[in-house]
């Protein structure tokens, strides 16, 4: 498949690099040259660009335009036929990360285009969580602030484990147990 990658930032590496292993025909853009749509497109730019974007672009309902930038809910509504999958990548690790995802979200605009997408990711043997856009951009905010919630409260709970003279790693592994 012919896969366009708009930002060849971090995530937009981990993303083609990554279909690329699997054989897909990648080319990026840059602000430096003027994109064109493949049969699949990711906009992997950062969140002030993106509608810029997606405005140059239209009609879109002929091809699969994919937002993986973090957006505001709602964003990816105000055009038709955009689907939104987020992305869930460490900037270190990301094309690791990318080939082993624990999960896939694909907020679909359509049935047509979620279906490009699903089997675009078959191969990673991830759950594919299959909504519409507007929850898709909503898991992806609620992710980023429910880890941001985790390491505060693990920073507290270090703190509070170093007046008490205990392992707050010991305290954190005993915790993560806990399947609820």
């Amino acid at each position: 498949m012919e896969i366009a990658i708009i930002g060849a930032g971090v995530v937009g590496r981990a993303t083609g690099e990554g279909f690329a292993r699997l054989g897909h025909k990648i080319t990026y853009y840059d602000k430096e040259n003027k994109p064109k749509l493949g049969e699949v497109t990711f906009i992997c730019t950062p969140e002030n660009v993106v509608e810029e974007i997606l405005a140059e672009f239209t009609p879109l309902q002929f091809f699969t335009i994919v937002v993986r930038s973090t957006v505001p809910v709602g964003t990816c509504e105000k055009y038709h036929h955009v689907c939104h999958n987020p992305e869930f990548l460490r900037e270190a690790v990301a094309e690791y990360e990318f080939m082993n995802p624990d999960k896939i979200v694909i907020g679909e605009c359509c049935k047509k285009h979620g279906d490009v997408l699903a089997e675009l990711y078959k191969p990673f043997n991830a759950p594919i969580v299959r909504v519409n856009p507007t929850t898709s951009e909503l898991i992806k905010l609620a992710s980023n602030a429910y880890l941001a919630t985790q390491i505060s409260f693990w920073n507290q709970i270090a703190l509070i484990a170093e007046k008490l003279g205990v392992n707050s790693h010991v305290v954190g592994k005993a915790c993560a147990l806990d399947p609820r």
